[in-house]
């Protein structure tokens, strides 16, 4: 009777999550809006999991540590509260709830030219077409190209954070979407990472634009700049020249506006430079 509850209690123990051959870590544990998080499964010898958080599907790699990873963003109106992570693993089902805390975004208030803020039908009209050229880009899931840690493609003081409420004119805009790094006019921009290139354009906000598709959803967008040195589906390597900075478009001054979009998540593309690849 006795070796029949030893038996018992150790089949009990073998099937518990607890004694799991792998582990599963997120960083951060408590992500801020506007994160990137970055969800690492360690030791696990099976098929390519599959998961999902915050009803967008998650892509797993393997790398060459035997670790599986995938990246997941927050945008920055995303509601604070939790969200349940879910990961299939061969038979087993990992679930653990992601909470999402504040970003604590501050207030900018800016003063530009008046034709600049109050736009005419005709200029609105240009400007919402252009938004919609680059939404239509942020679904497009193609092959992961970006390897390890993401770079900075300018060096250079933080002149406006991300997330920040822009207040123009006494006038609430939309929140900026990504930081502006200061610069010197026609100083160079790199690529963050490897890419293609996914859309080059001339915007009457952004300027001339380049967005660079890193693969698995995530794409990187540089306004401003003063001239262009990519084309359309051109293969770029981390750290190649992707352009010069500059003022073209809204700005006030030379200046590079990098964006990052995960899934058409808006995310702090600092928080992507912060990760451990």
């Amino acid at each position: 009777m006795l070796l029949k509850l030893i038996i018992s209690a150790l089949l009990i123990f073998l099937l518990t999550p607890n004694s799991w051959s792998y582990d599963i870590s997120i960083t951060p544990e408590n992500p801020k809006q506007g994160d990137v998080i970055l969800i690492r499964i360690i030791s696990y010898d099976g098929d390519t999991p599959e998961g999902s958080l915050m009803d967008k599907k998650l892509h797993f790699y393997k790398k060459v540590s035997g670790d599986f990873i995938a990246l997941a963003g927050v945008d920055m109106k995303t509601s604070t509260g939790a969200y349940q992570l879910s990961i299939s693993l061969d038979e087993n089902i990992f679930k653990r709830d992601v909470k999402v805390i504040s970003g604590l975004f501050e207030i900018q208030r800016l003063s530009l030219p008046k034709r600049m803020v109050e736009l005419d039908a005709k200029t609105l009209k240009r400007v919402k077409v252009e938004a919609a050229r680059l939404v239509k880009l942020w679904p497009v899931m193609n092959e992961r190209l970006w390897e390890e840690r993401f770079i900075m493609p300018l060096q250079g003081e933080i002149s406006s954070p991300f997330g920040a409420r822009r207040i123009i004119n006494k006038q609430e805009k939309s929140p900026h979407g990504g930081i502006d790094i200061r610069a010197k006019e026609a100083d160079p921009i790199i690529a963050p990472n490897n890419g293609k290139i996914a859309l080059t354009d001339d915007q009457f906000l952004g300027g001339k634009t380049v967005v660079l598709d890193h693969g698995y959803g995530i794409y990187s967008v540089f306004f401003h700049l003063s001239k262009i040195a990519v084309i359309a589906d051109q293969i770029v390597r981390r750290g190649d020249l992707i352009g010069f900075a500059g003022a073209t478009g809204r700005a006030t001054g030379p200046h590079l506006h990098w964006g990052v979009r995960i899934q058409g998540q808006r995310i702090n593309p600092l928080s992507l430079i912060d990760l451990d690849l």
